[in-house]
């Protein structure tokens, strides 16, 4: 008998429940192996807020400003707010 010896790896991802079935293909069909191993764990959200920080401004900004000033300052693609959209902070 031959052993092989492969390096491995480990993915970690999130997906909608509407794309789990796809992930599921995606990974038979694009893993070397006749039976690759998986998990799927289904996050709940318990709260009904964010994640939240705390710090000072050195100016006023209205809603879409801060928001815009988030993106570039965390280099995100996308935030989300939710609250008042004529807001001043």
């Amino acid at each position: 008998m031959k052993l092989n010896q492969l390096n491995e790896m480990k993915l970690e991802f999130m997906i909608t429940e509407q794309q789990q079935q796809l992930a599921i293909d995606l990974i038979n069909q694009y893993h070397p192996y006749e039976t690759p191993v998986y998990d799927l764990i289904q996050l709940t959200r318990e709260a009904d807020y964010g994640l939240g920080m705390i710090g000072k401004l050195t100016q006023s900004y209205n809603v879409p400003d801060f928001v815009q000033y988030v993106k570039e300052q965390l280099n995100m693609p996308s935030v989300r707010f939710i609250g008042n959209n004529h807001s001043t902070y």
